[in-house]
């Protein structure tokens, strides 16, 4: 287990921020570079999503049928401004936990503060909080994916993003720095995690945080189940459109993490969403949290 962090100590905190009234925010101070999570609704990732996993592995490691999981995305305040990793389904709870962000980190957090928006990937349960009635839902910030996943992307399923944001939502190649702030210590690098899409992105995120070095990775779907695809990572869920390509990158990305010793953060990461991975003596990996 690792040490618990201050922002995870207490049970799924924006659950309990989306309670607080608003208050004014002008007077308080804040964490000058923040990652703080968007939970969304939990979820339920069952067996059926895993059609060629070998029976005998599902009973192990999802003996209930299904793993938990979630629907989340991750916000990192900088300075005056936010970027958001992935928008989640735009659904009434992740507007809640948005939202909830202005009590924790200011006003740096509201719709039009948030500078950069980074996607994972283009499928609808990470998109879905950028546009707000076919419009932009944040009129200062620039959206970018990968230019594979831009490019192999059916035109028609871009066509309402790039109507709305124009120029604004463009593509970056793999191994771009595609944000850094010399002044707040923060650089996020864009690594090739392709197979569940065609551009399917891992971010690496490094910041200071009180003085501190940090670095996470935040792996997008990299992993749906983490009950079962952590001591099995082999294990593809249908909606990885390259399996193989799928399964050498979740090992890549998993090995390079264990070796690091970073932090993963992933969308369909059950609560706390983040955890240190170590690699077992038969494959696969340990996933540890701090709860």
């Amino acid at each position: 287990m690792f040490a618990a962090n201050s922002l995870f100590a207490q049970r799924d905190f924006f659950h309990e921020t989306t309670l607080l009234a608003p208050k004014d925010t002008s007077k308080t101070a804040f964490p000058a570079t923040v990652l703080l999570n968007l939970a969304g609704a939990d979820r339920k990732m069952e067996a059926g999503l895993f059609p060629a996993a070998d029976p005998a592995t599902i009973e192990k490691y999802l003996p209930k049928g299904g793993a938990p999981a979630s629907t989340t995305s991750y916000a990192l305040a900088v300075g005056q401004e936010t970027i958001l990793f992935d928008t989640g389904l735009g659904d009434v709870n992740w507007l809640k936990t948005l939202n909830a962000l202005v009590p924790i980190v200011g006003n740096r957090a509201k719709p039009e503060n948030v500078k950069l928006i980074l996607l994972t990937h283009l499928h609808g349960d990470h998109v879905g909080g950028l546009l707000q009635e076919n419009a932009r839902r944040f009129p200062n910030a620039k959206v970018l994916c990968s230019k594979p996943e831009y490019d192999e992307t059916p035109p028609q399923q871009l066509e309402k993003f790039k109507a709305a944001y124009g120029k604004d939502f463009a593509a970056f190649n793999f191994d771009d720095i595609v944000f850094e702030n010399a002044e707040y210590k923060v650089k996020i690098k864009a690594l090739d995690a392709s197979g569940h899409t065609p551009g399917h992105t891992v971010f690496l995120a490094e910041f200071e945080s009180d003085g501190a070095a940090v670095k996470k990775l935040i792996i997008g779907d990299l992993l749906h189940a983490a009950a079962l695809q952590f001591p099995a990572p082999e294990v593809c869920a249908r909606y990885d459109r390259e399996p193989a390509k799928a399964v050498v990158a979740r090992k890549r990305i998993l090995d390079f993490a264990a070796k690091e010793k970073i932090p993963v953060k992933g969308m369909h990461f059950p609560f706390p969403y983040e955890g240190e991975v170590e690699k077992n003596d038969s494959g696969g990996y340990v996933f540890r949290t701090n709860e």
